[in-house]
């Protein structure tokens, strides 16, 4: 996991804007509507690896037509509005709206009248992963919720997420450069869209069978191992032999917390342990914190409930 890939472009050129919309998610063919005189379009686009954050906009009216694009985007509309059709009729969005895109899968039409917009998209292979689905092809999204609005509940949940990794993460230089911090963002966006599309796959007996302590571990063994790589679920119940499913549930029957929880647990204490050794002139909390997955701010607080004091009191002991 390579820390973040931020990309800044702005062009007056409708052709350059179909380029560039086509290389962050589908082959897409963009016109404008009318003259094209005064067209401005404009992309900060900050790729995670399988998690993209993107701020678009541009003037005048235009209209696309993609491809499928392999991934689930989830959009807030800031200015203006944009229609779209997944399939089923133009639906339009205004400012403040929080919607789904179009399914991964499949192609789409939109309308976009001076469009200003966040743009979430994730992999669909990287959001099985962590929704811990393993069935081939097969996609462990319904068919429900494409093209619609999330509601009030839902679009402030998401906000805040991508909030957290927005000004937590990615604007913060010390943040962004730590890949643990990094993968730990992809993977809370990704965990938030999932709970918000119902795409968590069924329990299956196997999974059940297979949550033994000798499951346990082994994917201990492995977290102990190799606290310092980005590693997920996925890759824990790998290293155990099970399906993510099955250490989740091994877990939380043998040990009363999740398998992220734990992996958390251990590289608090690797942190704990360079915070002593650590000598105060050269070092600080921030960039020990980062360098083992944690906002400063996080950190503080999990600090503080785990060993009764502050990290800086550890630092400077």
């Amino acid at each position: 996991m390579s820390v973040p890939v931020r990309s800044e472009t702005v062009t007056n050129d409708p052709a350059e804007a179909c380029a560039l919309i086509s290389a962050t998610y589908s082959n897409t063919r963009l016109s404008v509507v009318g003259n094209s005189v005064g067209f401005r379009f404009s992309q900060v686009l900050n790729d995670l690896g399988a998690v993209r954050v993107d701020r678009l906009q541009n003037t005048l009216t235009t209209e696309a037509v993609g491809d499928p694009v392999g991934s689930v985007i989830i959009c807030r509309v800031l200015e203006h509005f944009v229609e779209l059709d997944v399939g089923t009729g133009f639906r339009k969005f205004g400012p403040g709206d929080i919607f789904v895109g179009q399914r991964p899968d499949r192609g789409y039409r939109s309308v976009q009248c001076g469009l200003s917009a966040e743009a979430v998209s994730i992999d669909l292979s990287f959001l099985r992963e962590v929704a811990c689905a393993d069935h081939g092809d097969q996609t462990c999204l319904s068919e429900h919720g494409f093209g619609e609005p999330l509601t009030p509940h839902a679009a402030r949940g998401w906000q805040q997420a991508v909030r957290y990794v927005s000004r937590g993460v990615l604007a913060d230089p010390t943040a962004a450069a730590s890949p643990l911090l990094v993968d730990s963002a992809r993977r809370l966006l990704a965990a938030t869209m999932i709970t918000l599309l119902d795409a968590r796959p069924e329990l299956q007996s196997a999974d059940t069978r297979d949550a033994t302590s000798a499951t346990v571990q082994r994917a201990v063994a492995f977290i102990e191992a190799n606290p310092d790589l980005a590693i997920g679920v996925a890759d824990i119940a790998r290293a155990a032999f099970v399906t993510p499913r099955a250490v989740q549930l091994a877990f939380r029957r043998h040990l009363d917390v999740t398998p992220t929880a734990y992996l958390r647990r251990v590289r608090l204490e690797h942190a704990r342990d360079e915070l002593i050794d650590a000598d105060p002139a050269y070092d600080t909390v921030t960039t020990i914190a980062a360098r083992w997955g944690f906002t400063s701010s996080r950190f503080a607080s999990l600090y503080r409930e785990t060993y009764h004091e502050q990290p800086s009191e550890t630092l400077h002991r």
